[in-house]
């Protein structure tokens, strides 16, 4: 089997991937430094735009974490392989291109209805937990899918390895950390759709 590293380098699918985890970190990077002056598109767009990125974005999620806890009820190697490589490659699809839509035009959208992500207790509180949710995406859920598919390359020993107790604690582990990426991705929801004045 090949070391993870060597799996990263020939995988064009985890590259991209990698590579989608860091455009998002830098295009957040840059909003936070520098305010979205130029509003090239109307507001009725960019408010959709926005609105349809959550839509992706928090679809991929739901729909990523459903398929997972179904994969675990059937105990199967092969549709565990199966799944985690749609996993990542709609992550490179969805949920990537969703959370750059609904962040870049909510940046636009808070400039221009608020003044700025921090002008608003509401909204500076889902700024910090949209930032806490990408770190935890692309520190331990991203690295820890890009594993998964890596030992689940070769289906004979990946069958081995399946079973063990060391891999069932990291998935374990995998759908705590998913499960607190979906608490976070309900409360900035909430916070967007409600805008509670505290």
């Amino acid at each position: 089997m090949l070391s993870i590293h060597s799996y990263i380098l020939k995988s064009i699918r985890i590259k991209v991937l990698i590579a989608s985890v860091l455009a998002i970190a830098i295009s957040s990077a840059l909003f936070f430094v520098i305010p979205p002056i130029i509003h090239w598109l109307p507001y009725l767009w960019t408010r959709w735009l926005h609105i349809l990125g959550a839509v992706i974005f928090l679809g991929n999620i739901f729909l990523g974490a459903f398929w997972m806890i179904y994969t675990d009820i059937q105990k199967s190697p092969e549709l565990f392989r199966f799944t985690i490589r749609g996993i990542n490659a709609t992550d490179i699809a969805f949920t990537a291109p969703g959370a750059l839509l609904m962040m870049w035009n909510g940046f636009v959208l808070a400039h221009q209805n608020w003044g700025g992500i921090f002008q608003m207790n509401w909204l500076r509180l889902a700024f910090s937990l949209f930032m806490v949710l990408g770190l935890l995406w692309a520190l331990l859920l991203v690295p820890m899918q890009i594993y998964f598919e890596h030992v689940s390359e070769n289906i004979k020993t990946f069958t081995e390895i399946y079973q063990s107790s060391a891999f069932r604690r990291r998935l374990v582990a995998y759908f705590i950390l998913g499960s607190l990426a979906g608490i976070l991705t309900l409360m900035i929801l909430i916070l967007m759709v409600l805008k509670p004045s505290f």
